[in-house]
């Protein structure tokens, strides 16, 4: 059994992270701005449609991983 004080904290942390990312790509940006939030998304989307939930430990999830970490990286890269 789950114990309740874990269980707040987790919702909590995930309340924290939907509107961190909601208050992200809601504000006001700029066409280069937007083109950038466009390829964090196209991050977040590939990961939830490519990744394999079902089987963890799916090599096909590193690849995935390590494609997405990449563009990541190449994100910041640029940002920084």
């Amino acid at each position: 059994m789950v114990d309740n004080s874990f269980k707040k904290q987790a919702i909590e942390i995930i309340e924290i992270e939907i509107d961190k990312l909601n208050s992200f790509y809601d504000q006001s940006s700029s066409d280069e701005e937007e083109d950038m939030k466009k390829r964090i998304m196209d991050v977040h989307f590939e990961f939830f449609a490519g990744a394999n939930f079902k089987y963890r430990d799916d090599p096909r999830n590193r690849q995935l991983s390590e494609r997405l970490l990449k563009e990541l990286n190449e994100l910041r890269k640029l940002l920084e």
